[in-house]
């Protein structure tokens, strides 16, 4: 009742006097995105007429009434609910890795609305953050976070839904929510200083659109972010893509969650970004020329700064959410790619990455996409450095230098995509142009920016409009704790021997509670229940067992693992002696209890 309340506000005060035209439009809205959605509009409906039904569909059709506004307004809300509502806390308050653990902090961001976009810097002592919708705010270390003076630029949101309700649109479907500001930059060297946002842009003279680039010169004298007052007709035109699109009839009129939108500055006057191609690609749109050499789309831009001249750098690229330069200065990009096709690239200049050509995806219905070659291979253009198979949905890149010697100099990617296969960052290792490796570290959402906010917190901006500062925590060595309170109680012989026993087991689980390995953890397994941890790789032999772990069931386990759970994965342990299980026993207990005041995560 609640959340019908708020979306009953909204309509009042959002669409006065039009509610006969509402519920056409919101089917159609809500039935593209959730079935969650579709439950809520029913219940509204009902406090409408058929006749009101009539003419919503006919408002949704011909656009009579501006309802997208309603429409995005119960998205804000279902949306803001489900980020309040989410457990990001929860989930980063430890993160493994294999190097390092993280606690993780979530910073409030007051004043910003949910929507997924924008983007983060640094100036200085403060993180600069962006929303999607050009508002600009800051934090401190310490989580303190606040808007700022600086009004963004006009991005032409407002003509766009004005030329949206004119007959010449008729037809057309928009996705106001991708109009959107994709990232910020503050810059700094001997030749410039200031702030650059980029972001989708419609001109509302000419009818059409593209990605916009905007330079906000700041004064030397100029200590932060809050020593700058800005109005939208303080800033700059640095640099648009080209052509100026016209409005699509096909999907969405503006494909804006495909404009990239990138930065990353090089001194001492060097911009290079990331232009998407608005997937005019002739895949679900018409091709608009991504591998034509005179537009913008689909390329790396490399733009003068001082001048404001630019030039195509690389090309065939699709999506790039992703831009970084490494500790030796090259150039390395993050492709957003179909299912399957998520790539890390080492720009190069003037080399050619294939897209559309080239990919190593799939249309979403896993047919071959079309009018590609070397099909799974990509072998006729510039291959990706690595390729992410399933799709993670690639989104952000960073360098990372200073923040630890087991990380530094890797690069930081964050997704999107599901739990399953996104909603994580991937550390990166890079040896001559080569990837070593990659390292899954699931944070449980999905991130859409990342920073690194001085020598100890790396910054994630997230799409539950959540802003997380990640420390490095120091991680205990339960297994040598184990180990030590053996020969408090037994001779050192016998403590040496059960001690290695124990790092053995080490092999496979770990002595913390709630971390597992390939087996569960260890940590209070005395006395628990049996398959009762939050362990998922369970044998079924274990699963059918009811009751605790009792110390008389640990020692015929140990023992014997087959006899006494026929089919369980747990290999022969070689333990024959009724005291040195129960010394194990012992040490675990004791473990616990010793440990009982240390930071848990579940």
């Amino acid at each position: 009742m609640k959340l019908l309340t708020r979306i009953s506000a909204a309509i009042g005060s959002l669409a006065s006097g039009a509610a006969a035209t509402l519920p056409g439009r919101w089917i159609a809205s809500i039935w593209s995105h959730t079935l969650g959605k579709i439950a809520i509009v029913l219940g509204v409906l009902g406090a409408f007429s058929g006749t009101g039904l009539l003419l919503g569909g006919a408002a949704y059709k011909y656009e009579i009434f501006p309802v997208y506004r309603v429409v995005e307004e119960i998205d804000a809300i279902i949306n803001s609910d489900a980020a309040a509502a989410n457990t990001t806390a929860g989930r980063v308050a430890r993160i493994e890795t294999t190097f390092l653990r993280l606690a993780g902090q979530v910073v409030e961001t007051p004043g910003l609305e949910y929507r997924p976009g924008g983007g983060l810097s640094v100036w200085g002592d403060h993180l600069l953050l962006v929303h999607y919708g050009g508002a600009i705010g800051a934090a401190t270390k310490d989580g303190t976070f606040a808007l700022t003076d600086i009004e963004p630029p006009d991005n032409g949101l407002d003509d766009l839904r004005a030329a949206a309700e004119t007959p010449k649109y008729e037809g057309y479907t928009h996705r106001y929510i991708f109009h959107r500001f994709n990232d910020i930059e503050f810059v700094e060297s001997d030749a410039v200083r200031g702030l650059l946002l980029s972001y989708t842009y419609f001109d509302g003279e000419q009818d059409c659109y593209g990605s916009r680039v905007s330079f906000l010169p700041v004064s030397r004298d100029a200590q932060s972010v809050y020593d700058v007052s800005a109005t939208e007709n303080d800033w700059e035109t640095l640099f648009d893509t080209k052509p100026c699109l016209e409005l699509n009839k096909g999907r969405f009129s503006i494909e804006g969650n495909m404009a990239g939108g990138r930065m990353v500055f090089s001194p001492p006057k060097t911009l290079y970004y990331g232009a998407g191609d608005y997937a005019l690609d002739g895949i679900y749109n018409p091709d608009a020329g991504v591998r034509d050499l005179n537009t913008s789309l689909g390329k790396v831009i490399k733009i003068d700064m001082i001048d404001k001249t630019s030039s195509v750098y690389a090309s065939g690229l699709r999506n790039m959410q992703g831009v970084a330069l490494d500790k030796q200065g090259r150039l390395w990009t993050t492709e957003h790619g179909y299912r399957g096709g998520d790539e890390l690239n080492l720009i190069k200049q003037d080399q050619d990455y294939g897209w559309p050509l080239e990919s190593l995806g799939t249309h979403y219905t896993g047919q071959r996409l079309p009018g590609t070659l070397s099909f799974g291979r990509h072998e006729q253009f510039q291959a990706p450095a690595f390729a992410w198979l399933p799709s993670v949905a690639v989104s952000t890149l960073a360098l990372i230098d200073g923040f630890d010697p087991s990380w530094d100099g890797d690069l930081l990617a964050g997704s999107l995509s599901s739990a399953e296969y996104g909603q994580s960052l991937f550390r990166i290792r890079v040896r001559d142009e080569r990837v070593v490796f990659t390292e899954r570290i699931k944070v449980g959402g999905r991130v859409r920016d990342i920073q690194q906010f001085g020598d100890d917190i790396i910054a994630l901006w997230m799409d539950s409009r959540e802003l997380v500062f990640l420390r490095k925590t120091d991680r205990p060595d339960q297994l040598a704790a184990a180990q030590s309170v053996l020969h408090e109680r037994y001779d050192d012989d016998f403590a040496h021997r059960i001690g290695a026993v124990l790092e053995s087991c080490g092999e496979c689980h770990s002595f913390e509670a709630h971390v597992h390995n390939a087996g569960p953890s260890l940590h209070g397994i005395v006395g628990g229940d049996i398959a009762g941890a939050s362990f998922q790789g369970y044998s079924t032999a274990l699963r059918s067992l009811s009751g605790t772990w009792s110390e008389d069931r640990l020692i015929a386990y140990l023992k014997d693992p087959a006899s006494f759970a026929p089919g369980t994965t747990m290999p022969a342990s070689g333990l024959t002696e009724d005291t040195d299980i129960e010394a194990i026993i012992w040490a675990l207990e004791e473990n616990v209890r010793r440990s009982a005041g240390d930071m848990t995560y579940d």
